[in-house]
């Protein structure tokens, strides 16, 4: 694992996994990070004054691989989601009265009768929910009923998406109805991902479904919403196998149709338009396949990871004409407009 103590200083991490690690969260300030792996351990780490990370828990969280982690927002307390193989969520809350710290687990949500691939807590304005999505294609919305006693959780939302489900992302707008944007793999059609939007309290709509240009199997490794500070449309970034990062611009309250390879899914995407994209690379026949992307706190910066050279690739928009370019130097500046 490697970790940033600053703007200049890369520091390396002795992660002391015994397996492969699936997943790397910050918390909300950056100073706190969660690892999980297919040994079924999650380990919490710290940021020290001189800038090195100490581990500061480590605890067993899952009979099977734990593929994702989420931090939910530090109003709630310091609290932990984790997915896995074996089926389960499991939700875990710090007790910081100890030392060392420990984590104790608050509840293990077993709705699902396949491997969960995603977990996500909604963002803050939304209260405390947590999305998980499954390898059978159901999506699930928690929420606790007591934010004191996290024992308690009650299924808000249960739908079912086109294909296997891979990857969520909340938006994080608080002008927009709560938009969940839902990465599939092997969709019928080539579709990449499907956008969700609550209507009311409980009943989630399927309002958009992206198809992946570069992937006609549809598969989709990770995506992600850039964070919304009062812009008045929505940039959602995906990955694919086929070594492609996808930018769209969504655009709720404003009806037209859908251009490109964006469709209306039914029920036709009420005020949903889809303006866009972007490219991670060409395609070429040694392509990588792009595993993750995630974007900086004001939604400007993107940047996407490979499988083949562990690279990382620091994506950004420029003013003048629009277009997104590469600025690591390995990186080719391919782009399209958007």
């Amino acid at each position: 694992v490697k970790a940033m103590a600053d703007s200049r200083d890369l520091r390396k991490i002795q992660h002391e996994h015994k397996d492969l690690i699936h997943d790397v969260v910050y918390d909300f300030y950056g100073r706190r990070m969660a690892t999980c792996s297919s040994d079924q351990f999650i380990r919490v780490w710290e940021q020290q004054d001189d800038g090195n990370w100490v581990k500061a828990s480590e605890f067993k969280a899952h009979q099977g691989t734990i593929w994702r982690l989420s931090w939910a927002h530090p109003e709630f307390g310091q609290i932990l989601a984790a997915c896995s193989f074996d089926g389960l969520v499991s939700v875990w809350e710090e007790d910081a009265s100890s030392t060392p710290k420990t984590w104790a687990k608050r509840a293990e949500l077993n709705e699902s009768r396949s491997p969960v691939s995603d977990v996500k807590f909604a963002p803050r304005h939304l209260g405390l929910k947590l999305a998980a999505c499954c390898d059978d294609g159901a999506v699930r919305i928690y929420e606790a009923q007591d934010i004191v006693n996290l024992a308690s959780w009650t299924v808000q939302a249960d739908f079912r998406c086109k294909a296997k489900c891979v990857a969520l992302s909340w938006s994080t707008s608080t002008v927009h109805s709560p938009m969940l944007a839902v990465g599939l793999w092997g969709a019928a059609g080539g579709v990449g991902v499907q956008v969700w939007q609550c209507e009311d309290t409980r009943r989630w709509t399927a309002v958009l479904d992206i198809a992946d240009s570069s992937s006609p199997a549809g598969q989709t490794t990770d995506v992600s919403f850039a964070p919304n500070l009062g812009r008045s449309v929505q940039l959602l970034a995906f990955g694919c196998t086929a070594a492609h990062v996808h930018i769209w611009k969504i655009t709720p309250g404003t009806p037209a149709p859908a251009p490109g390879n964006a469709t209306p899914a039914a029920p036709p995407a009420a005020g949903t338009a889809v303006s866009g994209k972007a490219h991670h690379d060409p395609p070429r026949a040694d392509a990588a396949c792009c595993v993750r992307v995630a974007w900086n706190a004001t939604g400007t910066v993107l940047a996407s990871t490979a499988s083949d050279d562990g690279s990382v690739r620091v994506w950004r928009q420029r003013y003048f004409d629009g277009e997104w370019f590469a600025e690591l130097p390995n990186a080719r500046p391919d782009a399209m407009r958007i």
